[in-house]
């Protein structure tokens, strides 16, 4: 699924979806015929979305409402949030957060879930006002800054050290 929307996005429907969503009077103005890609994005997301729930249902068996808790989906919603929802790579880190950080603190840490709960809840505050794009826009921008920080930290001892 990852690789159908990378290939989507790569090419001619990408470069469509970016112009419409700039602003669409210059992708019509371009000649981007803005329903049918609207349209092609709409279909593509469902065709996900559905091979995502057959999955889920694989998983779980007989799917029923009672499986699929509101916990279980307020969880899903902060943990996408957290990853990032404008890029592919966010819901990598998303799907990450949501299986890896449970096991993490139950099985391996013997940590109460409710703890977990107010973990991601702790990190969706903190996405929603100072990250919008979620971890995977806000990571490598925070790295950037430490590397700057380090850079200019070491500099400044060096220039005193060769001072003295």
């Amino acid at each position: 699924m990852f690789l159908l929307a990378l290939v989507h996005v790569a090419t001619k429907p990408g470069r469509a979806w970016a112009s419409i969503r700039e602003s669409e009077p210059a992708a019509l103005a371009a000649g981007v015929n803005i329903t049918l890609y609207k349209l092609w994005a709409f279909a593509l997301a469902s065709f996900v979305t559905g091979v995502a729930g057959c999955l889920l249902a694989a998983q779980v068996g007989v799917p029923r409402a009672i499986t699929f808790q509101t916990q279980d989906s307020l969880t899903l919603a902060a943990t996408s949030l957290i990853g990032g929802i404008f890029s592919l790579w966010g819901a990598i880190v998303a799907g990450i957060f949501n299986q890896l950080l449970p096991f993490l603190f139950q099985a391996q840490w013997n940590i109460n879930s409710n703890f977990l709960l107010i973990l991601f809840g702790a990190g969706l505050m903190q996405v929603l006002l100072t990250a919008p794009g979620g971890l995977v826009d806000q990571f490598p921008k925070d790295m950037a800054k430490l590397g700057r920080f380090v850079w200019h930290s070491l500099r400044s001892l060096t220039r005193r050290g060769s001072a003295s």
